[in-house]
């Protein structure tokens, strides 16, 4: 038999006596399968025999149905494991504390037995919706709470809803053949028309052009010095070029022979497309075959020239003055020996 009491608050049913200030309340004894503090909000969670002679609680926790759906009120006093004691299942429980709630907030459960105060903290899904009471009483050591349990119901408990193989974007409507709510698949409605086009996008940056594509030119560059003709002879003076636009890349290369003279002066080398000033200059390299590579560089400043460039080399490792490259300068020319330049300037 499970024992509850009940007591009654002035005026009381005929030929009962009453206590004075005596404050109704529903209570119910159960036994702890776990440790409970006074205050929380337990379920019952079995009882000890087929006739149901003690009710078992556990803590109630609104993080699932199953815990929470069976919440049956608050435990009236701590209890250990195995003990014995009641569960306010409705009217006044005092001595809480209920310092962070205000007179009047509503009590939710929370999670592990524990308790939710006011409208702003109400849980939300998916957390199971549990009314617990009302506080009358905010106090740190001797708050109240009126007890009045209240579940939540899930969507699917409605009695007249039927949900069955839920997906999502599906609606509620109302099925009169059934005389129930069922949840239905809204079809696609038909395609929109289409709007109007857009402004148009900025124009994107120009491709390579065919030519752009195509190999190299080859040229024949000039060989001219400050006095005296070089003659090339035996050796070679190859060059190539290419232009893009208003830009000109181009090579060349002078290779030493037994017979090739290099006149006396600096030496000057023609460019394949006439420049469009004479502020451009190159980078070049000399090799002395056999022994050691110069640096030089091809300048068009120096003879103020945009056919020409003046080929010109650093005179000595001790100072910074610059001198052209002869025949004799920055070393004796012999067969073998060669002079490669290269760059890009714009053309005229």
């Amino acid at each position: 038999m499970i024992q509850s009491t009940v007591g009654f608050t002035n005026p009381a049913p005929q030929n009962t006596v009453v206590p004075a200030g005596y404050t109704s309340t529903v209570k119910h004894l159960v036994k702890a399968g776990v440790a409970v503090t006074k205050g929380q909000a337990v379920y019952v969670t079995g009882s000890t025999g087929n006739d149901g002679t003690n009710m078992i609680v556990g803590k109630a926790s609104n993080a699932q149905e199953s815990t929470s759906s069976k919440t049956m009120g608050l435990i009236e006093t701590s209890l250990a494991i195995n003990g014995q004691g009641y569960v306010v299942t409705e009217g006044l429980l005092s001595g809480l504390n209920t310092n962070s709630a205000n007179p009047g907030d509503p009590v939710w459960l929370g999670v592990d037995g524990n308790l939710i105060y006011g409208l702003a903290n109400k849980p939300v899904a998916p957390a199971h919706l549990v009314f617990i009471g009302i506080v009358t009483r905010k106090q740190q050591n001797n708050g109240e709470i009126f007890v009045k349990v209240q579940n939540g119901f899930e969507l699917e408990e409605l009695h007249n809803l039927v949900l069955t193989n839920v997906q999502d974007g599906d609606a509620i409507v109302w099925d009169s053949t059934t005389s129930k709510w069922i949840n239905y698949a809204i079809p696609a409605g038909p395609q929109g028309e289409t709007g109007p086009v857009g402004p148009t996008g900025a124009t994107g940056a120009t491709g390579a052009s065919a030519s752009d594509l195509n190999p190299w030119t080859a040229y024949n560059p000039t060989w001219t010095s400050d006095s005296g003709t070089p003659s090339i002879n035996n050796g070679s003076l190859v060059g190539r070029y290419k232009q893009i636009g208003k830009t000109v890349f181009f090579n060349l290369k002078l290779t030493y022979g037994s017979t090739t003279t290099g006149g006396s002066g600096a030496w000057m080398f023609g460019l394949p497309v006439t420049a469009y000033d004479s502020n451009y200059q190159f980078a070049a390299s000399i090799l002395n075959s056999g022994f050691a590579w110069y640096g030089a560089i091809g300048n068009g400043n120096y003879k103020n020239s945009t056919s020409h460039f003046t080929l010109i080399h650093q005179n000595d490792t001790a100072t910074t003055v610059w001198g052209g490259v002869t025949a004799g300068a920055p070393f004796t020319f012999g067969a073998g020996d060669t002079v490669t330049v290269s760059g890009s300037y714009e053309s005229a």
